[in-house]
């Protein structure tokens, strides 16, 4: 519910201020022809907590960031044409318990990937100064991941490292609401999309890997990003 909440503050702060703002009627803030550069950013973090028998234990803590550069070009008076080359990186930490000693030790799985993303959307006005722009992306990404577990027998924490290839296709929403002639604030959440992702040990020299596919609707909180676009 506290998600909700926070996205539907931000997505109502925009609109109101859409339709507060009225010096913006009658100027076309996207056009054919326009050039645009900026980017957004992401970033969130989860944590758990369990409660049982009047004890608490804390759960995973899952850390998302993403920045996202981004160029583009509109070549009609509705669609647009962009690049994205960014860098995206998740890392969650959980508790586990020594046996022997009962000690907590942490734990660290993370990964890291640099992210190329060409998108075609289309742009529509919704008022004065604000306009919506889904757009249809493929994503490619490349980069290591490393997960740690804990060794009960030998009474030590291992690590593996791997290569992280990724391959992801979907439609995205997002609002763009001018300030001024040139600039404009973004907001984008949720998304439709399939995703495709590798991983190959380094320290194997056999062809194991692991594969992991999933699609749907994300609707988390992770998804949301806001930005700031230049246009000229």
């Amino acid at each position: 519910m506290r998600k909700i909440t926070i996205i539907t503050a931000a997505l109502l702060f925009v609109f109101v201020s859409a339709y507060a703002q009225g010096d913006g009627e009658g100027t076309d803030f996207l056009t054919k022809g326009l050039r645009y550069a900026g980017g957004s950013f992401g970033i969130t973090v989860d944590n758990e907590k369990h409660e049982s028998g009047g004890t608490s234990s804390d759960g995973p803590k899952t850390t998302n960031f993403n920045i996202l550069p981004v160029a583009g070009y509109a070549f009609s008076d509705k669609f647009v044409a962009g690049l994205g080359i960014g860098f995206a990186s998740m890392s969650t930490k959980t508790i586990d318990t020594n046996p022997s000693s009962g000690d907590e030790i942490e734990l660290k799985n993370k990964y890291n990937q640099f992210v190329i993303k060409p998108m075609i959307g289309y742009y529509k006005r919704i008022t004065n100064r604000l306009y919506c722009m889904p757009y249809f992306y493929f994503g490619f990404g490349f980069g290591s991941s490393t997960n740690e577990s804990y060794d009960y027998f030998e009474d030590k924490i291992t690590e593996t490292k791997a290569s992280l290839n990724s391959f992801e296709v979907g439609l995205e929403g997002s609002l763009k609401y001018f300030i001024a002639k040139e600039w404009a604030f973004t907001l984008s959440y949720g998304k439709l999309f399939y995703n495709n992702t590798t991983q190959k040990p380094k320290d194997s020299s056999s062809d194991e890997k692991w594969t992991n596919s999933s699609y749907g609707l994300d609707l988390d909180l992770s998804s949301v990003n806001i930005g700031l676009v230049y246009t000229f």
